[in-house]
């Protein structure tokens, strides 16, 4: 499945992550961290991000963007992929960024995460279109599984479809409890979000919508509506 090369890339980084330690004592050694190592400044963060869409862009042959906004990056230590290379030194800190690129037509929202590796290297990974309160950890476990739902979907359609090109396209928040906690780090505590995820195979998109419910240490239960997938309008 196609979820971004980020999978790959942050994969490769990954030894383990056994801090599960209480919230408290988390967000204690987040504070600490991040304290102690510099923070990405806009300027940055877009040169960052439009030199790694730039480079994506001109290996699908694709418009190059000329320019990019941003929204001010946020700290996403916290989320459990990057939390065990925090502590064990590989990596100084993490970003998330959130950019709209101008010149080719798209305004479509891009979500980032920017890294500063422990030798000083600034890294930009490209994770997903559009907007989610998922950290990348959550969506790295739930991806494979609502792209089975697309691939049922697709199968109602066309038999022979077998979802080996599953291509996550872009996520949307579509709904946000009243007990949704505030963002710590990348990753929420308490409360619970829908959201709308578009994946394409076989020629055809699909929206499976998912239920995330905090589970109060970094993670999410997931309640993936298979029932309620249907068939995307896609703009031409």
């Amino acid at each position: 499945m196609k979820v971004g090369l980020w999978f790959i890339f942050i994969a490769g980084l990954v030894a383990s992550d056994a801090a599960s330690a209480q919230h408290e004592l988390v967000l204690q050694r987040l504070n600490q961290e991040n304290a102690e190592h510099t923070t990405l400044s806009e300027t940055d963060a877009q040169k960052a991000v439009l030199d790694k869409f730039r480079e994506i862009s001109l290996s699908k042959g694709a418009c190059v963007p000329t320019s990019v906004k941003i929204e001010a990056p946020i700290a996403i230590t916290g989320d459990p992929l990057f939390f065990g290379l925090v502590l064990s030194g590989k990596v100084k800190n993490v970003w998330r960024v959130y950019a709209v690129f101008e010149g080719c037509g798209n305004k479509s929202i891009q979500r980032f995460a920017v890294l500063d590796a422990a030798d000083n290297n600034r890294l930009a990974v490209f994770v997903n279109q559009g907007r989610s309160n998922t950290s990348l950890k959550i969506m790295q476990d739930t991806a494979p599984m609502a792209g089975i739902q697309a691939t049922v979907g697709a199968r109602k359609l066309q038999p022979e479809c077998n979802g080996t090109d599953m291509e996550l396209m872009s996520t949307q928040v579509v709904n946000e409890g009243e007990g949704l906690g505030p963002e710590v780090y990348g990753t929420r505590y308490t409360g619970s979000w829908t959201e709308s995820w578009r994946f394409k195979t076989c020629g055809v998109s699909f929206d499976v919508p998912i239920l995330f419910t905090a589970d109060g240490d970094r993670g999410a239960y997931t309640n993936i509506k298979g029932e309620a997938v249907r068939e995307a309008v896609v703009q031409p």
